[in-house]
């Protein structure tokens, strides 16, 4: 008896289904990295590190006047601003927000950037939240991510206390 050899027909569709699977597969990380699909490992830290500061600026006590106030030392001069300079800047924070239906990040931070001290910062989420009825921190945390929050966290870092 012949032997029949049997013959396999293979689309060529599937010959490159196959073959990009195994370039994806070998070199699909640094492909999806540079299309933005992954993060790198670098991108991965960076997200880490700005968590972290996001993390610590909800933990510093410059969002309750109350609180900070009482950890004030007997006898230390503190720095706040007047009602109205407090005033002017929680508006200019809210208005940032609110400019032409798109949030204005740089304005925020001159805001913060504007106060000589933590104690100041004190001052500015005082009025927001008597001009707003909301707490300060946890209105830019709703729209702002990690990166913005950290930024903040930097400028009001350096800052002496009072």
């Amino acid at each position: 008896m012949a032997e029949q050899k049997q013959q396999f027909n293979i689309s060529p569709t599937l010959v490159l289904t196959i073959a990009a699977g195994v370039v994806l597969v070998m070199f699909g990380k640094g492909i999806m990295e540079k299309l933005g699909l992954s993060k790198s490992a670098e991108d991965k830290a960076k997200d880490k590190a700005n968590a972290t500061k996001a993390q610590k600026l909800a933990d510093n006590d410059y969002w309750d006047y109350t609180g900070f106030m009482s950890r004030v030392p007997q006898g230390q001069s503190v720095r706040l601003l007047t009602n109205d300079s407090a005033d002017k800047i929680a508006q200019k924070i809210n208005d940032a927000y609110h400019y032409l239906w798109a949030n204005n990040y740089p304005e925020i931070d001159n805001a913060f950037r504007s106060l000589n001290t933590q104690s100041q910062v004190v001052s500015v989420s005082y009025a927001f939240n008597r001009l707003y009825g909301k707490d300060l921190y946890e209105w830019l945390k709703s729209f702002m991510n990690d990166a913005q929050m950290a930024a903040i966290e930097d400028i009001l870092d350096k800052k002496p206390l009072y």
